[in-house]
């Protein structure tokens, strides 16, 4: 069930005070429009009634698209111990009441961007984790070829004209985008596929971090 509730809250622009609707679960089974709304940021936006500025509001929350049985955890936290007690709960509970025949996707995440990133590779029908040793790879050839231009984050997206594309970010804006080089995601899948677990009984945190591990 979704769980919602609204909030004061202060315009970054002008200083007025209005009013969010914040999420603290939001599920697509019975809230079907948030599918669409978390995918379009529309969600985290609020508009200022005062001077029409629009901002993003940043808030934890956990999203359950109970129809295709997945759920990510936004967490501000670097502790993840909440989530995954959560996850148990939640897939202990499920499976008493015999709902799905599939194992759950469970994910954690610490930014917005990363859990838009997570909706995009999953309704791409790809993998998660293949997409983040991906991003080594690129990353480091990246490096060679432009040694001059720095960026702090990599994220798989698409674009306009429906491309799949890493996007190298900096300060929270595109510095360039590469396509994602699918002869490399294959190989890198036919690498470590036989090696990972399914992808529905893989650890929760799939990052940066858990993609070095694999390599190193």
């Amino acid at each position: 069930m979704s769980d919602s509730y609204i909030d004061k809250i202060v315009c970054p622009e002008c200083g007025r005070e209005g009013e969010f609707t914040y999420w603290s679960n939001i599920n697509t089974y019975d809230q079907p429009v948030m599918k669409n709304m978390v995918r379009t940021g529309a969600a985290f936006m609020y508009t200022c009634p005062e001077c029409g500025k629009t901002s993003i509001v940043d808030f934890p929350f956990i999203y359950h698209q109970m129809e295709d049985q997945m759920m990510i955890y936004y967490t501000h936290g670097e502790d993840t111990a909440e989530a995954e007690e959560y996850f148990a709960q939640q897939n202990a509970r499920f499976e008493e009441l015999h709902v799905g025949g599939e194992m759950y996707l469970n994910r954690v995440v610490r930014s917005l961007d990363e859990f838009l990133e997570k909706l995009k590779i999953f309704d791409a029908g790809l993998d998660d984790r293949v997409i983040e040793v991906v991003k080594l790879t690129v990353a480091e050839l990246a490096a060679r070829q432009n040694p001059g231009i720095s960026w702090d984050n990599i994220f798989y997206t698409y674009g306009p004209d429906g491309r799949q594309l890493l996007s190298f970010m900096k300060d929270g804006a595109a510095v360039f985008s590469v396509e994602l080089p699918d002869e490399l995601y294959n190989s890198i899948w036919i690498a470590y596929s036989s090696k990972w677990p399914a992808l529905r009984m893989s650890e929760p945190v799939i990052d940066r971090k858990w993609a070095v591990s694999q390599i190193g």
